[in-house]
């Protein structure tokens, strides 16, 4: 069961663009199984926490965490990076949300257990060399260290010096998730504007896996908006043109001779690429509206 749930609900909107991803990460059924998974437990009750200081041991402002021995989760919706992206605070709170499943898991028991399989956090992964030892990414060369490069990737808050602490199957969940949340609260034609944008558990996945490539027919395209303008450098070529995205990400929008609407978001670096009839996307997410 929670402590605290309405103030720590209400609490995480602090702003227009929190509050409408929150209300529509309320409506999530990955979400809500999470969620009714914890509230229903009567075994074992976690204490829900707003924390606009929330800092770790070595004073590095934290976007959340979740601890053990307390039962306590903490989330910092002022963090600038939640306060910048409104996705980013949907994306920690299921973060910690999946540490408070692995603890409580043995009091709670396996019945409507809500992850799908193979996503866990580092004390839980029964690949890692040796769970009781967390690498950082000052700690020596070896298994452990390998492990968590290949399948955990770069802390969120401290990606300088720590790994995530969640496997790539976890960051997946996150992101299938957030790619709804983005998807659910667009604005309208004609930019069709974010209530947040792609997160660094997106960018994460793209560095373990690398970019998520698509190809459309460009035959079938009606119109190519470029959103914002200003992020996007043009190149031509023998047979076309590439568009490469300069900004953190920005938006492409392709509208069909058939009057459906595809949104692409293109992560920085990234680009389209026109080659004769095939129009070659390297994407974060994107989706289709009808």
């Amino acid at each position: 069961m929670f402590k605290g749930e309405d103030d720590f609900i209400k609490g995480l909107k602090s702003n227009p663009d929190q509050t409408a991803i929150i209300d529509e990460l309320f409506k999530n059924p990955d979400f809500q199984k999470i969620w009714q998974y914890l509230k229903n437990c009567r075994a074992v009750t976690i204490d829900l926490k707003i924390s606009p200081n929330l800092k770790n041991a070595k004073a590095v402002p934290r976007f959340g965490q979740y601890t053990p021995l307390t039962k306590t989760l903490e989330l910092n919706p002022a963090h600038p990076t939640h306060a910048a992206n409104a996705s980013e605070l949907a994306d920690t709170l299921i973060h910690e949300l999946i540490h408070a499943l692995w603890d409580v898991r043995e009091d709670c028991g396996g019945e409507l257990w809500p992850l799908p399989p193979g996503v866990v956090d580092w004390y839980h992964d029964p690949d890692a060399p040796d769970r009781d030892h967390r690498p950082d990414k000052a700690s020596p060369e070896g298994p452990n260290k390998k492990h968590a490069e290949k399948h955990y990737g770069d802390g969120a808050s401290d990606p300088d010096h720590e790994f995530l602490d969640e496997n790539d199957k976890a960051q997946e969940f996150i992101v299938r998730i957030i790619n709804k949340l983005l998807e659910k609260t667009a604005g309208d034609g004609p930019d069709y504007p974010l209530k947040g944008g792609p997160t660094l558990t997106h960018e994460n996945l793209k560095k373990l896996q690398g970019v998520h490539r698509v190809t459309k027919n460009w035959q079938r395209i009606k119109s190519i908006t470029w959103y914002p303008d200003n992020c996007w450098r043009r190149t031509s070529t023998p047979k076309g043109w590439i568009m490469r995205c300069t900004c953190a990400y920005a938006r492409m929008i392709v509208k069909y001779e058939n009057g459906s609407v595809q949104i692409d978001l293109i992560g920085k670096g990234d680009s389209a690429e026109l080659n004769g009839d095939s129009l070659d996307i390297a994407r974060l997410t994107g989706w289709e509206t009808p």
